[in-house]
């Protein structure tokens, strides 16, 4: 399951709970950087941006903003039936993101339904267990808690929907089949 996120400068992409000062992943407004701004690691690298059309800058800009609050989510479990001792294991596997720098992620209900082991990946390649504090079947969401360090993790800054209309881009960035971190 990917995450989806819409592109807006940060000052303007605070959810409710942060304007009101309330969330704990809250970060400082501060100006969406420009695409040009993006680190480049060689001439060759700023040579290739410098190429890229500005539909690209911008989508090169909002993976560079949000890749390191994505992670990966890997599940074990059994199906079967314990009456009749038939049990085999199951394994699971999808996206979330880090929602703020206590170890909250938010994912797909469905991703750790049923699930006896949950383990997270961080973009920096560090696995944690995972334990589901809360969900919402029906909605499809669930919040899981990692005991990780405040500085490997890095909450992603919601936006708004009000505004939003059919039609307009969106940018996924998700950990499908195991792929890392991929845009869509």
């Amino acid at each position: 399951a990917a995450v989806g996120f819409r592109y807006l400068p940060l000052a303007e992409s605070r959810s409710a709970a942060q304007e009101a000062g309330s969330w704990p992943g809250q970060r400082a407004a501060s100006a969406a950087p420009s695409p040009a701004s993006i680190p480049a690691a060689s001439s060759a690298a700023t040579s290739a941006l410098e190429a890229l059309t500005p539909e690209e800058r911008v989508n090169v800009s909002v993976y560079q903003q949000v890749n390191r609050s994505v992670v990966n989510i890997n599940t074990k479990g059994f199906s079967g039936d314990h009456f009749l001792m038939f049990e085999i294991e199951s394994k699971g596997e999808g996206s979330g993101m880090v929602i703020d720098r206590l170890g909250h992620l938010l994912t797909n209900f469905h991703v750790v339904d049923g699930a006896s082991e949950i383990y997270v990946t961080l973009y920096d390649g560090n696995i944690y267990a995972a334990r589901l504090v809360g969900g919402d079947p029906e909605s499809d969401v669930a919040v899981l808690k990692i005991d990780a360090p405040a500085d490997s993790l890095f909450p992603v800054v919601f936006g708004s929907s009000t505004n939003l209309l059919v039609g307009q881009k969106v940018l996924a960035i998700g950990n499908p089949f195991g792929l890392q971190r991929t845009l869509t």
